[in-house]
This record gives C-alpha cells, structure tokens and sequence, in this order.
C-alpha cells in the first residue's frame, strides 16, 4: 500500500500555538512602537528623578550638626570654559569643625547648587556673613565626618527630570488611552513585514 505525500491532509496549527504566536507577534509590534519608546522614557525620567529626589531628602535628614570656625573667606572669578556664559563670581571658604574631638576642614558650601554670583557686591555681601574667625554651624555626615556642608539644600537636578518626564507620561498615556478606545493596534516605527511566508 502507497501513500501519495502530496495527498496527506495538512493538519492545522495546535490552539496554543496560534495563541501563542498571535501573543509574540503583538509584543514584538508594541516593543518597536513609539509608545513603548515613551514608557521607556518616561520611565526612566521619572524613576530617576523619584530615586535622586529621596536620595536627597534622606540625605538632608541624616546632617547631624557640630560648631565649626571660619578660617579663609574670598572671592573667586569663575574660568568660564568654552564659551559658555554664566555667573562669573563663587566665594570660596573654607572652615574647621570638630566632631567626637577630631578636628576636620572642609570647603563645602552647599549641598544644592553652587553659590554663584553675578555682582561683586552680591559676593562680598555672602562673604561677610563668614569672617575669617566666626563661629559657624556646620553640618557633617555622621557615617564620614569628614563629609561637611554649611547647608543642606536640594538641588534642580530631580526637578528638571521629573519636569520632563511627567509630561512625556501623561501624553504616553493619553496616546495609549485614545488607541485603546478606538481599538487600533500599536503602530511599529519601523516597516515589519506582517506575513511571513514560513
């Protein structure tokens, strides 16, 4: 007895493998959509900008204070390097604290952005808040006192993160809020073949 090879009966695809590749063949459309790239995005803008921000708070909690003495106070031009305009004045001072008995110096100012100036009126004014002599307070890391600041403040950096990141969010999720009412499929950036011939 012969069987004709071409006279076989072509079994259809199992359930589950249908599924399965319909499932595939979706994840692969919405990995090179644009509305994947603007999770992604978002993403990491606002994590990042959530991590940086409790860093900061929790680092601002944990200054403890200890009194210190100003020994140096002066005014510094800023090098302005490539062109790039800014504020061309910084006060640079550096001051003694003690902390369990051991002394310690530091020239940290801020822990938010540095103290710049635009007018040497503006910088002698801050000086004179730090006479060489004056007592000070400063604020140190309690697991590395040499780590020291006069003020613990936040600095933009977060903000501007989450500045961007918000919004790209909320237009990210409107987009997907709209395609999801109107039923349409995410629309790949790139040009996909949809039929392969196997």
């Amino acid at each position: 007895m012969s069987y004709d090879l071409h006279e076989r009966e072509v079994q259809p695809a199992p359930a589950w493998w249908t599924t399965w590749l319909a499932f595939a063949s979706r994840l692969l459309l919405w990995l090179i959509s644009g509305e994947f790239k603007g999770w992604l995005l978002s993403g990491f803008l606002v994590g990042f900008g959530l991590w940086e921000l409790a860093k900061q708070e929790l680092s601002i909690l944990c200054w403890k204070k200890t009194q210190g003495i100003v020994i140096e106070s002066r005014t510094e031009w800023i090098e302005q390097k490539g062109g790039i305009p800014g504020a061309p004045l910084t006060v640079h001072i550096r001051y003694r604290y003690w902390v369990a008995g051991q002394p310690y110096e530091a020239t940290r100012i801020t822990t938010g952005e540095p103290k710049t100036f635009y007018w040497v009126q503006e910088a002698a004014a801050f000086r004179k808040q730090f006479p060489p002599g004056a007592p000070v307070m400063v604020l140190y890391a309690p697991y590395d006192p040499s780590q020291a600041t006069l003020f613990a403040e936040r600095s933009s950096g977060p903000w501007i993160l989450l500045g961007f990141g918000i919004p790209i969010l909320l237009l990210t999720l409107r987009l997907r809020w709209q395609r999801h009412r109107q039923g349409e499929e995410p629309t790949p950036d790139l040009h996909v073949p949809l039929h392969i011939g196997l």
